[in-house]
């Protein structure tokens, strides 16, 4: 392998498109809050359905007071669903926050280490350590232990974007 330096231009708005497309910072439609908000949302107007409409009757108070619970169980659940998503955006806000106060960002890619230079502090994390390694049309995502690394393709000149990817493929491949 050729030793590359890949210069690379921070735009928080290009990692904020990664980030959080898919409703990902969404508190009611994220994946991990959407079905628990559709659920509860059902369950709501089943209720709701069922007070206003004076159906409950001594026959289905069982049934009423069932669903009440289910409702109120399903609150909890989804407000727990909320807490997972505020605090992941809490993550993410303040890492791009810390990426604003910097100025000068580079990777460099050697036979046994990628390199992470960000205002000159440097990251040596040797290629085996990667646990995880998703290639997509629109960024990279590298996970080392519990780091995690996002490349944004804007982040790069297209041929630097391709050096990487296929840089990637050859050296996990070994």
């Amino acid at each position: 392998m050729n030793e590359r330096i890949i210069p690379l231009k921070y735009n928080r708005t290009d990692f904020e498109e990664i980030y959080f497309k898919d409703n990902q910072g969404s508190l009611f439609f994220s994946p991990t809050t959407k079905n628990k908000t559709i659920f509860t949302l059902v369950i709501g107007v089943i209720l709701t359905v069922l007070h206003l409409g004076n159906l409950v009757s001594l026959d289905n108070i069982g049934m009423y007071y069932f669903l009440n619970f289910v409702f109120f169980g399903s609150i909890l659940y989804l407000l727990a669903a909320f807490i997972t998503v505020v605090r992941w955006k809490k993550v993410i806000t303040k890492y791009l926050k810390s990426l604003d106060n910097s100025s000068f960002f580079q990777l460099e890619l050697t036979e046994m280490f990628l390199i992470i230079n960000i205002d000159h502090q440097e990251d040596y994390i040797q290629w085996k350590e990667f646990t995880k390694v998703e290639s997509k049309n629109d960024y990279i995502f590298l996970q080392s232990g519990i780091q995690n690394y996002l490349f944004p393709k804007k982040a790069m000149s297209e041929e630097d974007y391709i050096f990487f990817k296929e840089s990637l493929k050859n050296i996990l491949s070994k």
